[in-house]
């Protein structure tokens, strides 16, 4: 309570060392300097009767609030990135205005109009198609020059499987999307072993390799990159913050009951939070998965989500939701580690893995 509270904080002056530390000790503060000591302990005591995630979401205004640089990467890259989001509003908006006109007449009551406005719309979402592909693209190099590290980690994918010509360009596209955006902090080199699954499989990952069908798309590569960027402990410990400070202690439901439709197991549990910003397709499960909870290993799907999201959209995602766009671009350049301890790099001892990138 608010009164024991004070009580504690009144009577530390006069507390003994060691009963400063079996106070500390029970509030999870190790501090072997009795000022260093009073002052993490009154730290903890101003979360005392509040829930638990008040503290998760301080830690993560503080994490966040200390990444300057992230802030002004991120304002760089949405004004460069305005031109192409004013082209591409434009011709959805003349899609729209067309797909609306359609839908108030009928080809009976004005065939010529009709006949028009339906070839106009065919040629316009062919336009738009084009143009969508061509706006990934573009986004996609725009946040590359934006947020591209001074000294990257060289990214490196090791191959065991019989992977066809496109399912080796794909593999390609994935790993050069994140090359030159991943920070030393995950030791000079990153090296990921991929192997095959059988069509059809859905694509995971361990912490000894990642595996993938060969028709997966770059963007799902990159997903499962991500998690071996999650291995790392302190970006388990950043995620663990991050999620409790957004989740706010709301349960998880059982992603299979939500979406029997979706191929999910009895164990996997989501939570949407407002995940739901950046994924807003109606009937998408992508926010739900976002908040997905893993038990034991420390795995989550917030940064595997997030690079993915980055290689589909960075420009909406950091537009939805900057909170969480800063977040993850700043574990994938490695400045919110803050740690002199790189990852170690897992060992391969696959002698049939095919190093494809030198």
């Amino acid at each position: 309570t608010p009164e024991q509270v004070k009580e504690i904080q009144d009577g530390m002056g006069i507390m003994s060392d060691d009963t400063l530390k079996d106070l500390g000790y029970t509030l999870g503060v190790f501090e072997q300097d009795r000022e260093k000591l009073i002052e993490a302990i009154n730290n903890e005591l101003k979360y005392a009767g509040k829930p638990s995630y008040t503290k998760a979401q301080d830690q993560l205004k503080g994490i966040l609030d200390s990444d300057s640089d992230g802030q002004k990467q991120m304002e760089t890259f949405l004004k460069d990135s305005e031109e192409l989001q004013k082209e591409l509003s434009s011709l959805k908006e003349e899609f729209t205005d067309v797909e609306d006109m359609l839908e108030g007449m009928s080809e009976e009551q004005d065939p010529d109009t009709y006949n028009e406005l339906s070839d106009k719309m065919m040629d316009l979402e062919s336009e738009l198609s084009e143009k969508r592909k061509a706006y990934a693209k573009k986004s996609r190099e725009a946040f590359k020059k934006a947020f591209a590290v001074a000294d990257p980690s060289y990214v490196r994918i090791k191959v065991s499987g019989d992977f066809s010509e496109d399912g080796i360009k794909r593999l390609q596209k994935g790993r050069n999307f994140l090359k030159g955006l991943v920070g030393k902090e995950y030791g000079e080199e990153l090296s990921v072993k991929t192997e095959m699954l059988p069509k059809g499989g859905r694509a995971f990952h361990v912490p000894t390799h990642i595996a993938v069908t060969d028709s997966e798309d770059p963007a799902t590569i990159v997903h499962e990159i991500g998690h071996r960027l999650n291995e790392n402990p302190k970006v388990k410990e950043l995620c663990k913050t991050f999620l409790e400070a957004r989740l706010k202690g709301v349960k998880p439901v059982s992603m299979k009951e939500k979406f029997p439709n979706n191929g999910y197991d009895d164990s996997e549990m989501g939570n949407p939070d407002d995940f739901t910003k950046v994924f807003n397709k109606k009937g998408s499960s992508h926010a739900y998965y976002t908040g997905k909870i893993y038990e034991g290993r420390g795995q989550t799907e917030v940064i595997s989500m997030g690079v993915e999201q980055l290689y589909r959209d960075p420009v909406h995602f950091a537009k939805a939701d900057p909170e969480y766009f800063k977040f993850v671009t700043g574990v994938l350049s490695g400045r919110l580690l803050k740690s002199n301890e790189p990852q170690k790099p897992i060992q391969n001892d696959d002698d049939e893995a095919i190093d494809l990138f030198g």
